[in-house]
């Protein structure tokens, strides 16, 4: 037989006590004939599941056999919550030991996503069809980053730094080269007119250029 439990309409004043509204035989549609409703002392539910003692700040769980830890926990403040992190203190209100899985249903959507307060700036992990995205927003919406794992990508929210946490121009490379492999292929500027030339090398090293 199962058993369902709920809360009363009146908070209970015994704290070593819980409510039985209905018992339920689960081959059977009715309920079970008696009485409806009854107290039950947590120590008779510890005597019908064999359990006897737990660890402080774990949730405990059902086995075949009886109750066990398990391994999900919260801090002694009670404001944080723990999956792994058995021995250690939750340091925020979800810590992870291990490797978290999101599953986007239909292709497309985020597999995590984080807002700045109540705002509606939502930046985070997601899936468009066969492409993944970082998005990143600022607090006014504005899509500053995105970095997607093939296509196009983007970050248009200041300058950029390899190497440096201090750039000085759009792109500041520092401790590296930038090198171009394609020899088809070079340092494309603009010309106050707004014409578009392509620097590109010989074999000798001498330099040309082409508008493009």
């Amino acid at each position: 037989m199962a058993i369902i439990y709920s809360y009363p309409t009146a908070v209970p004043k015994l704290i070593d006590k819980i409510i039985i509204t209905q018992s339920y035989d689960v081959n059977a549609a009715a309920p079970i004939e008696g009485n409806p409703t009854r107290a039950a002392l947590i120590s008779d539910i510890v005597a019908l599941t064999g359990a006897t003692t737990g660890t402080a700040n774990t949730l405990p769980i059902f086995t075949s056999t009886g109750l066990a830890n398990s391994i999900i926990t919260q801090d002694t403040t009670g404001t944080n919550v723990g999956i792994g992190v058995s021995g250690t203190n939750p340091a925020d209100k979800l810590h992870v030991q291990g490797t978290v899985r999101s599953v986007v249903a239909g292709g497309s959507g985020f597999g995590f996503l984080a807002n700045r307060g109540t705002e509606n700036s939502a930046s985070g992990i997601r899936w468009d069809n066969n492409n993944s995205s970082l998005i990143l927003k600022d607090s006014t919406e504005t899509l500053t980053t995105h970095i997607r794992s093939s296509g196009f990508s983007y970050i248009n929210s200041g300058r950029l730094g390899i190497g440096t946490e201090s750039p000085a121009s759009q792109l500041t490379v520092n401790g590296g080269d930038i090198e171009v492999e394609d020899e088809n292929k070079g340092l494309i500027l603009h010309s106050p007119n707004n014409t578009r030339y392509r620097i590109t090398i010989a074999n000798d090293g001498t330099l040309s250029t082409a508008a493009i």
